[in-house]
């Protein structure tokens, strides 16, 4: 992708160096396509490392037939809408263990409104959604049990230590005693905030901070993760920290991910 990307770039600048200024605009226009060839490069390269697999199918067909090891599933034409016009309109997916998968596309396109599907925080007008083949519509409750969840904005508390923040959130997955605390140290170490613990969250930078949201979202190492833009908002040496934190993510066998991505 890459490649072709870097072709059509110097095809754009190739024609823009000769073509003079016969017609007002097309150096503009030039300019413009080789903007946008660019940030669709840079956002490539943001997925490369990360993206191992999507299967994707616009019918209305059961795609489990085809695959096994499914740990999230949207089948049967996954739509939404506002009673106007469509949020999504026909989407399946299937994502297998150990996958990391990302979602691509500008500000609107829909991938917050998948992941707010997919993780029962929205019911859809149509389809449905299975974690680990347990119905998100039947049995919710069941079904988020497998589930960590990092919406855009990391839901945590500024007044509370890292610490503090962990145990609560380990306290509301049904936690107790020793494991606990064993769930408070694993999140910690998994996400490199050992050495903060004890700081308020609202003293912490927000590459910090969204440490400490991908950290309640795995401390009852849930089977599957789903991460809304974690990156957006960080400045560039945040940013490589969190993508480096989610491919070590991605490393470990129990975690399937599947992140949105902003094309802007």
């Amino acid at each position: 992708a890459h490649t072709v990307g870097r072709g059509r770039e110097d095809r754009v600048r190739h024609s823009a160096e000769h073509r003079g200024v016969e017609q007002p605009g097309e150096p503009a226009q030039a300019a413009e396509d080789l903007g946008a060839l660019r940030t669709l490069d840079r956002l490539l390269h943001e997925l490369d490392g990360l993206v191992t697999g999507l299967d994707v199918d616009s019918g209305r067909g059961d795609s489990r037939a085809r695959r096994g090891g499914e740990e999230l599933t949207g089948d049967a034409g996954v739509a939404a809408d506002d009673g106007e016009r469509a949020a999504l309109d026909d989407v399946s997916l299937t994502v297998r263990k150990g996958e990391v998968v990302g979602l691509l596309g500008p500000n609107g396109a829909g991938k917050s409104t998948t992941m707010k599907m997919l993780t029962g925080t929205l019911k859809p007008n149509a389809g449905t959604v299975a974690i680990k083949g347990v119905s998100m519509a039947d049995a919710p409750k069941a079904a988020k049990q497998s589930l960590g969840y990092l919406p855009e904005q990391p839901p945590v508390y500024g007044e509370l230590t890292v610490d503090e923040f962990l145990d609560f959130a380990a306290g509301l997955h049904g936690m107790r005693g020793a494991q606990r605390k064993q769930a408070v140290a694993s999140a910690k170490r998994d996400c490199g905030l050992e050495e903060v613990s004890k700081r308020l969250i609202s003293n912490l930078s927000k590459g910090y901070q969204q440490r400490v949201g991908l950290a309640q979202a795995i401390i009852h190492r849930p089977p599957v993760i789903i991460l809304d833009e974690p990156t957006v908002g960080l400045d560039p040496i945040q940013i490589r920290e969190i993508r480096s934190l989610i491919a070590d993510l991605g490393a470990l066998n129990w975690i399937t991910l599947v992140i949105g991505v902003a094309a802007t």
